[in-house]
């Protein structure tokens, strides 16, 4: 197998402000890497460790992976694999790989990605200086939402494996980012802002998923849960959610990890709730708020019988004074069909069966009594069980799409929850630093204190 080497400069934020040197190499069959502060930012006042695994020190951080799967490790520091694709994005990005004459690496993909639609804040610089374009010339190519019915018939030939250059060079720029199972792009809205636009597959024309995902995310709201604006509409006479991306505010890139990266977890299973919840508590700006708002997303996830909330499906973003809080809400959907179960367990000793009941016990492990967590999950069950049709219809799901997905939202979980007793819950106290300014305004304020005049 042939053998390469590539250094890269890890800057970060609009203002592509330096940050360290990445270096990869492939030989063998094993990939490597090591990853380095430079000396000016960690010498600088407001410098900040880009995750809780690679705290600022002078010494390299290394990562390694031996042959296709490398027992799931990752040849990337997680929060560099994290601005990578996987699934769709990476299938797009494999395509074409006879010019390369060689099997693609993760660093491949990793610079396949184009720096506009890259998620977060993590740019990465070529020799020059130049944040990675490779699939343009520097002007703005981010397609504009009137371009859905192009991008959504390119989707579906890549699908069927009948797809053209044009089609290809379509998708490169705003699918390429992006990961999960199912067709997206990335387009810009009406009002300039990055959206994902998820298209139905070729795989689940008779299931109404991008309905159900935005209704989800409309319901996750209603019960108190941060969730990103989301809409549906149609495009070619088939929905198409349209999701805000939570990584672009107010014309500043969010600096994001995924909950494999917050836990240093080998992989998207290896981990647990209450693992998280401590995480939470040493590396959070608003512990108190912030675990309230984990134990809801637990409950939510029973509740809408949603199975897919492995650890790349929860995220993180920094705050001011490189504390991190919960992302907005993502990849919320809910499942007729499937088993319930959690793909993340609540703890060590529960395994993925656990139900509400589990959830109440462990109520002190989120820093809530379980009189509260009791409360808490009884109030949201009402809601939810009282205006999930409503809510689906108001998205565009007819009477047959409600029908199949009752299953979602009546099982045993919703009984075991609105059959608990509702004990009056006191709100939790916002903490002093997290009351003073909104998530936007704490997102923002990390870029003017990092990026030499702002963004």
């Amino acid at each position: 197998m042939s053998s390469f080497s590539r250094k890269l400069t890890v800057a970060i934020g609009e203002d592509a402000r330096p940050v360290g040197m990445l270096f990869f190499e492939a030989r063998g069959g094993k990939e490597t890497s090591s990853f380095r502060y430079n000396e000016e930012w960690l010498g600088a006042p407001a410098s900040f460790a880009l995750s809780p695994s690679l705290p600022l020190l002078p010494s390299p951080f290394f990562a390694s992976k031996t042959g296709a799967d490398g027992l799931h490790a990752r040849s990337l520091p997680g929060v560099i694999a994290d601005t990578s694709p996987d699934a769709w994005g990476r299938k797009i990005l494999a395509h074409d790989t006879k010019k390369l004459g060689r099997p693609m690496t993760d660093l491949d993909f990793l610079v396949g990605v184009d720096d506009a639609t890259r998620m977060g804040a993590l740019r990465f610089l070529d020799e020059k200086g130049t944040p990675l374009r490779p699939h343009g010339d520097g002007r703005p190519i981010v397609p504009p939402i009137f371009s859905l019915p192009q991008l959504q018939a390119a989707a579906r030939r890549f699908e069927k494996n009948d797809i053209s250059d044009e089609d290809l060079q379509r998708l490169l720029v705003p699918g390429s980012s992006l990961g999960g199972a199912r067709p997206k792009a990335c387009v810009a809205g009406d009002d300039g802002k990055l959206h994902i636009a998820k298209f139905t597959s070729e795989r689940d024309q008779n299931q109404a998923i991008e309905l159900a995902e935005v209704m989800a995310l409309t319901l996750a709201g209603h019960v108190g849960i941060s969730a990103p604006p989301a809409r549906v509409i149609s495009v070619a006479n088939f929905p198409v959610a349209l999701i805000e991306r939570f990584d672009r505010i107010a014309g500043h890139r969010a600096h994001y990890i995924s909950a494999q990266t917050f836990l240093d977890a080998h992989n998207a299973e290896d981990g647990t709730y209450v693992d998280m919840a401590e995480s939470l508590r040493a590396y959070s700006a608003a512990p108190k708020e912030q675990l309230a708002e984990l134990f809801r997303r637990i409950a939510f996830s029973m509740l809408v019988s949603n199975s897919d909330d492995h650890l790349k499906n929860h995220g993180f973003l920094m705050v001011a004074g490189g504390k991190w809080m919960l992302s907005p809400v993502f990849d919320v959907n809910p499942q007729p069909d499937r088993h319930h179960g959690l793909k993340t367990p609540l703890d060590h000793t529960n395994g993925p069966d656990a139900g509400i009941d589990e959830l109440i016990d462990l109520a002190p492990s989120f820093d809530l009594a379980r009189d509260e967590g009791r409360a808490l999950i009884s109030g949201m069950a009402k809601t939810i069980s009282s205006t999930w049709k409503s809510v689906g219809e108001s998205v565009g799901m007819s009477p047959e799409d409600i029908r199949s997905y009752q299953a979602a939202f009546s099982h045993k979980n919703m009984e075991r929850a609105s059959m608990s007793v509702a004990v009056q819950s006191p709100k939790p106290e916002p903490s002093k630093e997290s009351s003073k300014k909104s998530l936007s305004e704490l997102l923002t304020d990390v870029e003017k204190n990092t990026m030499p005049g702002g963004a």
